[in-house]
């Protein structure tokens, strides 16, 4: 039963009355005390019924936890939608360049996924886009839409998506004249400089060769990669080599990326591609003897 507006004070004079005729001015003390506490904390099966539909639906933190019709899966105009969709259209549109799709490039797609840490559903998407990407028809404008101008106007994201690419069109080896022209296509799209796509490539190209400590049989072609990787030519000074090497880990660090705009899904790829920054820079600064 819900009860009467205004009948609070009536309840403590009635109570009040009661304890003064029980116990005097201490049995009235007794009785206001309990009115008091009758109105402040109501019993559980009152508070529910006084309970309008607005308030049943929130819990004991005052959040409602009323359904709502209108919730849905991530918006797709959401930017890290769109940089999810963008991403994996266009991968599979570049593995599809050459006429055929093959093993090294799919397991290359799915190495990204891992790396990502993709649930199965965000997987399952992932694959899906990677298919419409490789259909025949489907152009580079139709996966870079919605994306292409925030990209541009983000370059160090732009050369995160850029070696994304990269580590798909490389993984048989060096891409041919057709994944060539698609990778052309991006770079102008995206507005990317030649010497960041030669040195991005050179990034992609070094990391097959794991130059590092355990290249010692190739040592010649480890040092020309992390030249390459870092942007700066052999006989730089190390001074210069040491400014290259900070400028790129300022410019790849995740934290910087994300204020950016970096859609969290991407962070662990952003730590790989620092990571092989940083081996680049021990095998120069190992052979320079720098510290």
């Amino acid at each position: 039963m819900a009860r009467v507006q205004g009948s609070e004070p009536l309840a403590l004079l009635v109570l009040g009355c009661l304890g003064w005729v029980a116990g005097g001015f201490i049995g009235a003390g007794v009785g206001l005390l309990a009115g008091y506490l009758l109105e402040r904390f109501p019993l559980r099966g009152q508070a529910a019924s006084d309970a309008t539909p607005e308030t049943a639906a929130r819990d004991g933190r005052g959040q409602d936890t009323t359904q709502n019709p209108g919730s849905a899966p991530p918006r797709e105009d959401s930017l890290g939608e769109r940089f999810f969709r963008a991403a994996f259209l266009t991968l599979g549109h570049l593995s599809k360049a050459d006429g055929r799709v093959s093993r090294e490039e799919i397991h290359a797609a799915e190495r990204i996924m891992q790396r990502m840490s993709l649930t199965a559903a965000r997987r399952d998407a992932a694959m899906q886009r990677f298919r419409e990407g490789k259909a025949v028809g489907v152009s580079l404008a139709h996966c870079l839409s919605g994306l292409d101008e925030w990209l541009a106007g983000h370059p160090e994201i732009s050369l995160l998506f850029l070696e994304v690419m990269l580590s798909v069109a490389w993984a048989e080896g060096a891409p041919g004249p057709e994944k060539r022209q698609v990778l052309q296509e991006i770079v102008q799209c995206l507005r990317i400089e030649a010497g960041e796509f030669a040195r991005a490539e050179a990034q992609v190209a070094g990391g097959r060769r794991s130059p590092g400590p355990t290249a010692a049989n190739d040592g010649r072609a480890a040092l020309e990669d992390a030249y390459r990787v870092l942007g700066i030519p052999p006989m730089a000074s190390d001074g210069d080599a040491r400014r290259a090497y900070r400028r790129l880990i300022s410019r790849h660090h995740p934290d910087k990326l994300l204020a950016q705009g970096l859609p969290d899904e991407w962070v662990a790829v952003a730590n790989e591609h620092t990571h092989q920054i940083r081996r680049a820079w021990e095998v120069v600064s190992r052979v320079r003897g720098l510290r």
